[in-house]
């Protein structure tokens, strides 16, 4: 039997739990009561959501860009639409997409919303703002209070969230940690709703989340919030696995055979950056992109160009003191119809008064001043390409200029076929060019990897079939020499036809680079051995900048050939090797690349199967680029280099291979055509032989 004793402290117990359960348990909710008229505009736009929620975020009249990119975002919200979009900086891209975010949870449009930032702090940033308003933003409780009662119960300590009852039933909100967890109540359209947070490099794949009722949730928006930084931007490895991680990852967020909807709010850092190429409908028409300008057209009359160089001055003049823009903007006040003339901004309203501004055009050339290196990027959408004294074209320019021939298919007036090997120690790098002797006119046939590579897109970093996989249990040379032997017998046994196979050819020459040291006994090898040993040529690079004579002044040597660029050299023992001026060779293929097609002289892609095909083969053309240097009394020299984050270049190096074989055997423009001195010094030494 229990005790009187026993018998009290049971009753203080149950006390005890019925006052806990009590201060834990937030019922009864608010009701929305005369604000269901409010409630219901707010549902139907989201424009009217950002204007009655969030005035203070959205002082200032729309521009009709804010409209426009309003519509996409509803219509994505609500009809489950995909798209990209870019708005220049300090445009309030991203209070919109905190706005968006409240809007299709707190109405019930989406039930599982991810938040995807360049990395998870970029993201968290933005889950950071949502809860601000959560906690802070009385109109939302107001409209909404089934849903931010429960947070505002909270009183700022997620520790609370684990025993929060409503109605003697746990409400199961989570509001710590990477994601919010939105209170089960009665009558909620948003209850166990959730907002997740990843970084775009993060684990996205299987997102998934357990209701309180054991049914499993997956996320049915996402939200894709300047997924690329700076640094990566300018990598083309990384913009390639980010933009593989938006195709596959996130698009497939929503499980196998389901369908997701979301956005990507972008800014174009770089020249075919992720933003860049979202925004392409060429490359990417699914994502409907649309990129949104701080100016549309700059003054174009001399005499506003004149007028606004004027202010610039002034402008320059008055910083370099100290001063503000009073004198400049007088200026302005002064000629503005002339310097307005043709211009066409986006908002009218985007200008800072304080700092003395009157317009929105004079607020976009301060920018321009101000920022020049950037501005085109940041406030355009549109980023200058590397500035070089060179010509070179663009990735996507590169992509493009491809002849009417397929794969392999060999252009009746080609005569001559190169192909050169680049050797990495995990893959070898091939490419096959077909070139007119009398014009240079070039096409290349084919390229690729041995071994083959399912992806038509990837990197050496992170290659899926590496020779360590065909040729398991041999060491790097042995590995090595098996891929080049067996590589090499594959290109020797190949043959390149026309249309109409009346004319056909097979490789007359092929290349192995043996830059890479620990390649070299490898390559000699099979150049030696191999059967079809006449038909290789080892060759290594050799920078020759502006205070070095060129490989054509050099002395030559007995039995040695020398070329424009180039130079081949007999090697003891037998055999020869190839020497290679990597800065003029690399100039004279750009040159190529200049050369329209249908011109003499041009290079031309073959054309592809899918619009993609070449994006390797053209970013690693483009993975290096040229600046003119010149010695005093010297001579000037293009020097080619990669940025430091070191991209891929193995099939430009293949290229450039190429066009040097196509030169030994003859190929030629007309200015390089030899002269009658270099005639005589070529017959007064001995001829080298390439067949053995």
């Amino acid at each position: 039997m229990t005790t009187a004793y026993e018998r009290r402290k049971e009753r203080e117990r149950e006390r005890q739990a019925a006052q806990s359960r009590e201060g834990r348990d937030i019922a009864p909710i608010p009701e929305v009561g005369k604000r269901k008229k409010d409630r219901e505009a707010v549902k139907k736009s989201l424009r009217h959501f950002c204007e009655r929620v969030l005035p203070e975020r959205f002082k200032k009249k729309w521009s009709p860009d804010h409209l426009k990119a309003i519509a996409k975002i509803q219509r994505a919200v609500i009809d489950g639409d995909v798209f990209a979009l870019a708005m220049p900086r300090g445009s309030g891209k991203t209070t919109l997409v905190v706005a968006a975010v409240l809007w299709a949870v707190l109405n019930g449009y989406r039930r599982y919303i991810v938040l995807i930032g360049s990395d998870r702090d970029a993201a968290a940033k933005l889950l950071a703002g949502i809860k601000v308003e959560l906690e802070m933003n009385d109109e939302l409780l107001a409209l909404y209070p089934e849903a931010v009662y429960s947070i505002r119960k909270l009183e700022g300590k997620a520790n609370k969230a684990t025993g929060q009852l409503c109605e003697g039933q746990r409400t199961y909100i989570e509001w710590k940690g990477p994601r919010i967890v939105f209170a089960t109540v009665p009558g909620s359209v948003c209850s166990g709703a959730v907002i997740e947070t990843y970084g775009i490099l993060g684990r996205i794949r299987g997102a998934q989340f357990t209701r309180p009722d054991g049914q499993l949730a997956r996320p049915d928006f996402f939200l894709l919030d300047d997924p690329q930084t700076d640094r990566s931007a300018a990598s083309r490895s990384q913009v390639s696995r980010r933009l593989n991680l938006i195709t596959g990852a996130v698009l497939g967020l929503a499980g196998p055979g389901e369908a997701i909807s979301g956005c990507a709010t972008v800014t174009v850092i770089e020249p075919d950056d992720v933003a860049d190429q979202l925004l392409d409908p060429d490359k990417y028409p699914d994502w409907a992109g649309e990129r949104f300008q701080l100016i549309y057209q700059w003054p174009s009359s001399d005499r506003s160009i004149d007028l606004w160089e004027e202010y610039g001055t002034i402008r320059a003049e008055d910083k370099r003191k100290g001063l503000g823009l009073q004198r400049a903007t007088a200026f302005y006040a002064k000629h503005r119809d002339d310097m307005d003339l043709g211009a066409k901004w986006a908002w009218d309203e985007r200008y800072d008064a304080r700092a003395g501004e009157i317009s929105a055009l004079q607020h976009a050339y301060n920018l321009r001043y101000s920022r020049p290196l950037t501005f085109d990027a940041e406030y355009q959408n549109k980023p200058r390409p590397p500035q070089s004294d060179v010509t070179i074209l663009a990735v996507d320019e590169i992509e493009r200029k491809c002849s009417g021939y397929t794969r392999g298919v060999l252009n009746p007036i080609l005569d001559t076929v190169t192909a050169f090997i680049d050797v990495q120690g995990e893959l070898l790098y091939y490419l096959v060019l077909g070139v007119q002797s009398g014009t240079f006119t070039s096409q290349v046939l084919e390229y690729g990897t041995w071994p083959e590579q399912v992806s038509k897109y990837f990197t050496l970093r992170a290659v899926a079939k590496p020779l360590s996989r065909v040729y398991p249990g041999l060491g790097l040379e042995g590995k090595l020499r098996k891929g080049l032997w067996d590589l090499v017998s594959a290109l020797s046994s190949r043959t390149y036809a026309t249309r109409d196979n009346k004319i056909s050819h097979k490789i007359d020459l092929i290349g192995i680079d043996q830059n890479w040291k620990p390649s070299r006994a490898s390559v000699v090898s099979v150049a030696n051995e191999h059967p079809r040993s006449a038909w290789l040529l080892p060759a290594y690079g050799k920078y020759i900048g502006p205070e070095q004579a060129a490989i054509e002044d050099w002395k030559v040597k007995d039995g040695e050939r020398v070329g424009p660029w180039w130079i081949l050299q007999p090697v003891v023992g037998g055999g020869r090797k190839l020497l290679v001026d990597t800065n003029s060779a690399k100039s004279f293929v750009n040159a190529r690349l200049n050369v329209a097609i249908g011109d003499p002289g041009s290079l031309s892609l073959y054309q592809p199967e899918l619009v993609t095909e070449h994006r390797m083969l053209a970013e690693h053309i483009r993975a290096e680029t040229p600046k003119t240097k010149s010695v005093e009394g010297g001579r000037s020299v293009e020097i080619w280099s990669s940025p430091p984050s070191k991209p891929d270049n193995h099939l430009w190096d293949c290229l450039v291979g190429c066009h040097t074989l196509a030169s030994i055997k003859g190929a030629t423009l007309a200015e390089l055509a030899p002269t009658k001195n270099t005639r005589a010094r070529a017959a007064r030494r001995p001829k080298l032989r390439l067949k053995r």
